[in-house]
């Protein structure tokens, strides 16, 4: 999938790599989120947020580093993946959380879990 030369290719493999994103940060998005004391959510997000749109454009630019090379750079940002997620795993620390008390979400409750936050908290 490294050697797309068709439009077609090309935005198949876009989407595919679309896809494999939102399934990293969607459940990091959440986790922040679960993490972050209520008081400081917002700025959170807001770091987040800027570096999400500082680290696109990096990333793009170290990206292109490896044009010529895209094996190559496959490879070195599969290892960064696997440090990185591995520094993150110890460094969180996240425990079990087997004892806590869950609320039991009935009705209009259970599908306002999965619909985008709207009102303040």
């Amino acid at each position: 999938m490294t050697k797309v030369t068709t439009i077609s290719g090309i935005i198949i493999n876009w989407s595919l790599f679309q896809v494999a994103l939102n399934m990293m940060v969607a459940p990091l998005v959440a986790f922040i989120a679960d993490k972050a004391p209520k008081k400081y959510r917002g700025s959170i997000s807001a770091f987040y947020g800027v570096g999400m749109n500082i680290g696109t454009p990096v990333g793009t630019m170290i990206a292109s580093r490896y044009l010529t090379n895209i094996n190559g750079g496959i490879y070195i940002f599969m290892i960064f993946e696997v440090i990185f997620t591995l520094a993150g795993l110890f460094l969180v620390g996240d425990g079990s959380n087997k004892g806590e008390k869950v609320k039991k979400l009935h009705g209009s409750e259970l599908l306002e879990a999965f619909f985008f936050p709207i009102h303040g908290m």
